[in-house]
């Protein structure tokens, strides 16, 4: 977590985190504090990208072993571009030590690959994957082959076969910027978006309810972010609280669901949310079977600014993972227990938490 301009490191245990070390005094390469708005793990986790909210055109690589800025990276050499926020180049990317990344701004996404001499790290010429027409791109994230997802503010969710420029899984031809698929949503701002591994079903959230999509084409091995599904574009399955739920966590005018993930490694079988003090869970696999009131609702002891859970490598049990909270102040973890599951929400299924 982050306070003032101090960044908490805390080390991932077997079903909790123990706290590790402080890194002080967050600065710039010119010595300037200043107090990361978005933070995401590189490298094998040896690095910590992270953005500043009066520079969204440059990139802040922390090294973890030494506790401070290292480098900048851009996308270009005057900073033109900007960016809203970033992803893995695949899922598990920050993992498994791959080095590029992409990165969304309100008309572009460009790949960055640290590896290119220089501030500048875009991969090709990132003002070729601009769009004229601004689509208000809001959230991006990556399939395990490197598929990529995008939301937008109007709503709209587009696949792509990869980021853009970036050299296709298959072979070395670079991906173009237009999507294979374009959903039109319900057209409330997308505020978070996620994948399965395998790129079979996205999440996406907006302020009152989650959208489940499968990508699958009928009859076929492919998906949306494969080949154009056309006709056969999916109706979403609409995760929303029932009308005693929403009053519960304060009525909807406070409603307003945190990106939605599901649980990492071996299958997901789980996607988790919060609201105010509140975690809500789904069972993806009866969401699937269409049981969209298929969720548990825990309240917590403060609002949380920020949950998931535990990340864990693909070949690895997620399915049992535990969910890693950030308060304002703290971190803590909910340690799920086995609940019998209603086709009903109900406030259950979570055991006491751990504290740091």
């Amino acid at each position: 977590y982050q306070r003032r301009v101090h960044g908490g490191v805390f080390n991932r245990q077997a079903d909790d985190v123990e706290y590790c070390t402080t890194i002080a005094d967050i600065k710039t390469l010119d010595n300037e504090l200043f107090k990361p708005t978005q933070v995401m793990l590189h490298a094998d986790e040896r690095w910590l990208i992270a953005m500043k909210e009066d520079d969204p055109s440059t990139f802040f690589p922390i090294d973890l072993e030494y506790g401070k800025v290292v480098e900048e990276w851009a996308a270009d050499k005057d900073q033109v571009l900007q960016f809203k926020q970033f992803c893995p180049s695949t899922k598990y990317g920050g993992l498994l030590g791959e080095s590029t990344f992409s990165a969304l701004g309100n008309n572009v996404v460009v790949g960055f690959d640290p590896r290119i001499g220089g501030k500048v790290k875009a991969v090709g010429d990132p003002f070729k994957f601009i769009h004229t027409s601004n689509p208000e791109f809001s959230c991006c994230c990556t399939t395990q082959n490197g598929h990529l997802a995008v939301g937008s503010l109007t709503g709209q969710i587009r696949f792509l076969s990869g980021v853009p420029g970036m050299p296709r899984s298959s072979n070395t031809t670079p991906c173009p910027k237009t999507a294979k698929t374009l959903l039109p949503g319900f057209g409330d701002p997308i505020t978070g978006i996620d994948v399965t591994a395998d790129g079979h079903w996205v999440l996406a959230t907006c302020r009152m309810y989650l959208l489940a999509i499968n990508t699958q084409l009928p009859g076929s091995e492919k998906s949306g972010f494969e080949e154009r599904m056309g006709k056969n574009k999916p109706r979403p399955k609409k995760l929303q609280l029932l009308p005693k739920d929403v009053i519960l966590v304060g009525g909807p005018n406070k409603l307003n669901f945190s990106p939605a993930k599901f649980n990492t490694g071996k299958g997901e079988v789980w996607i988790v949310t919060s609201t105010g003090p509140f975690i809500i869970t789904w069972n993806f696999n009866l969401v699937k079977q269409g049981n969209t009131a298929a969720y548990v609702v825990k309240q917590t002891q403060g609002t949380i600014i920020a949950d998931q859970f535990f990340s864990v490598h693909p070949d690895e049990e997620g399915s049992t993972a535990p969910i890693l909270l950030a308060h304002e102040d703290d971190v803590c973890v909910e340690k799920r227990r086995a609940f019998p599951m209603s086709p009903f929400g109900t406030l259950a299924g979570f055991s006491d938490k751990s504290d740091h």
